[in-house]
């Protein structure tokens, strides 16, 4: 709740036939914006809606003097964030405090955009220029307790 009497405006959502049919909330966080959920109800998906209220976030977030979104997807949801211009980029998480170069040595072509390895975990972020599963899958098998997940990222 604290979140939303900070920046109200990043708290969009959509009315379809005198109901709300989806929002999208977010938030500020250093130098960019966070957003978090984004969900359009089943019935009126695939109607522009989600894509109205993410470019309302975008302005919004300009306005702000923001220039950049990042947020997690869950796979399925992959697909609307490429089409929304978003850039995707293959987190990897393993709690192995010393194994981010371990992590690096399965990555053999994309840049590595982020790194990590405090608290216990080894992170690390690749940017890839499309979604790449087969490489997910093999972290995913070679590490069987790492974490893998798109995070998509816009400039604005």
């Amino acid at each position: 709740m604290e979140q939303f009497a900070k920046t109200p405006q990043l708290l969009v959502f959509a009315e379809r036939e005198g109901r709300v049919c989806g929002c999208i909330l977010a938030s500020v966080e250093e130098d960019h914006i966070l957003v978090g959920p984004v969900a359009v109800a089943e019935d009126s998906r695939r109607m522009g809606i989600g894509s109205a209220m993410m470019k309302a976030v975008e302005t919004r977030a300009r306005e702000m003097g923001q220039n950049t979104l990042i947020l997690g997807a869950r796979e399925e949801a992959e697909p609307f964030y490429l089409s929304c211009g978003f850039q995707p980029n293959l987190f990897i998480q393993l709690s192995e405090s010393d194994s981010v170069e371990r992590l690096k040595a399965l990555n053999e072509q994309y840049k590595v955009i982020w790194e990590s390895q405090q608290e216990g975990w080894s992170r690390l972020m690749l940017r890839t220029p499309q979604i790449d599963k087969a490489l997910q899958r093999r972290y995913e098998q070679e590490f069987p307790a790492c974490y893998t997940q798109y995070v998509f990222i816009k400039h604005i």
